[in-house]
């Protein structure tokens, strides 16, 4: 018999191989939406390496998301930034307010590391 819990979580699911020639992958997201507090603690938990003011490029490496879509986030006023010798710079703080927000966590395209992170938070990896 198996537990219940291993029951919750199912596997990857690959589907026929599409168009151009590679399978399909279908990313699988926790079933509940994570608690912003335990969401939090996992961010500052992960971003510790991380300067107390990030670039463009550290963003982008950090979360998993293109260069061009963290600068939308910052030209449509998503995120808060500084400009700063013509280049946005935005604290650690206000990175992570944004990674909690609901807006970001309805994003229907997750990157990799944001469908991790949501699955981390969900499995108990991080306590509030």
């Amino acid at each position: 018999m198996q537990s219940s819990e291993k029951l919750l979580v199912p596997a990857p699911v690959r589907t026929s191989v599409g168009k151009w020639g590679k399978p399909h992958t279908v990313r699988l997201l926790p079933p509940d939406a994570a608690p912003e507090s335990t969401l939090r603690a996992y961010y500052i938990n992960t971003f510790a390496d991380l300067p107390d003011v990030l670039t463009v490029p550290q963003i982008s490496a950090a979360t998993g998301y293109n260069v061009r879509t963290v600068g939308q986030w910052l030209r449509r006023g998503r995120m808060r930034y500084l400009m700063l010798d013509r280049a946005y710079h935005v604290p650690k703080a206000w990175v992570i307010d944004y990674l909690c927000s609901d807006l970001h966590n309805a994003t229907h395209r997750k990157s990799p590391q944001h469908v991790a992170a949501l699955w981390a938070v969900y499995e108990g990896g991080v306590t509030a």
